[in-house]
């Protein structure tokens, strides 16, 4: 992400968020708050913060320090920081599904960010991708994928152009993602051979990976029991579900398919 990678007081964490080691760096964050920082590096922690919060699904927090810091915008003389809050605070609604909110979030940041003049053309170009990789999210969320997938294209053409290779691979990570949630078939005897004596305990869903026992027990109360029934769900189905979205739900089926097709290999 482009948020004050050349901020020296922040490199340590911008290393931990290259290497997604985003409780290290979230720890790293809290260290560097105690310090003495100027009132910008104060600003720019939180958003820092709050971008990490995001990764680490925890929305409501990332959403509640942005939303205090936006109180304070008019006294904010640093427009980058409004901007970047309101990026921040975007991905905040669409996974909180306050759609309407993101949406309106992200007008703001568009509004906002050409009259950001001093703001050197490729720090602005990274901003503007990212603002299209979150209407793209939102439209992915809202279940418009033909414009979700159009979205997250015209993103990974501007960050091909200035050559941030991390980000590219993320956009193109995310569609592959949703056009495999799109495309993935239900029935799983079309994919995976059914076994012909093993019976499969229901305590073992929760060697899935991506399944601890919270989820085990969701996915327990809303009728999956073994691993077969996970991995021939429809990924539609969990979504429903709670603390399944699309991401979650696709790679939670992706990977009991996987477990099951080595349990019946053996």
């Amino acid at each position: 992400m482009f948020f004050y990678k050349k901020v020296s007081i922040f490199q340590s964490v911008h290393n931990f968020i290259v290497e997604e080691q985003w409780k290290k760096a979230l720890e790293e964050i809290h260290t560097i708050k105690k310090e003495d920082l100027t009132i910008d590096e104060k600003y720019m922690s939180i958003i820092l913060e709050s971008y990490i919060l995001n990764r680490l699904e925890r929305f409501m927090d990332a959403f509640l320090l942005t939303k205090e810091l936006l109180m304070k915008r008019e006294r904010i003389t640093n427009k980058l920081i409004i901007l970047d809050a309101l990026i921040v605070q975007a991905e905040s609604f669409i996974h909180l599904e306050r759609f309407t909110d993101g949406l309106s979030t992200i007008v703001q940041a568009e509004e906002m960010l050409p009259i950001i003049t001093n703001l050197p053309l490729e720090k602005q170009a990274e901003r503007q991708a990212y603002i299209i990789l979150e209407k793209g999210l939102l439209s992915w969320k809202k279940g418009h994928i033909d414009e979700a997938l159009e979205k997250l294209q015209e993103s990974v053409q501007i960050y091909r152009g200035i050559n941030h290779q991390i980000m590219k691979e993320k956009v193109f990570e995310l569609i592959e993602e949703i056009k495999l949630y799109e495309t993935a078939i239900k029935p799983m005897a079309v994919t995976i051979p059914k076994p012909k004596t093993k019976i499969i305990d229901s305590s073992t869903i929760n060697n899935i990976s991506g399944v601890g026992d919270i989820k085990a027990e969701i996915l327990q109360k809303a009728g999956y029991h073994t691993i077969e029934e996970i991995a021939s769900a429809d990924p539609k189905e969990l979504v429903s579900l709670k603390g399944f979205g699309p991401a979650t739900a696709t790679k939670v089926i992706k990977n009991a398919q996987e477990l099951y097709k080595k349990m019946d290999s053996k």
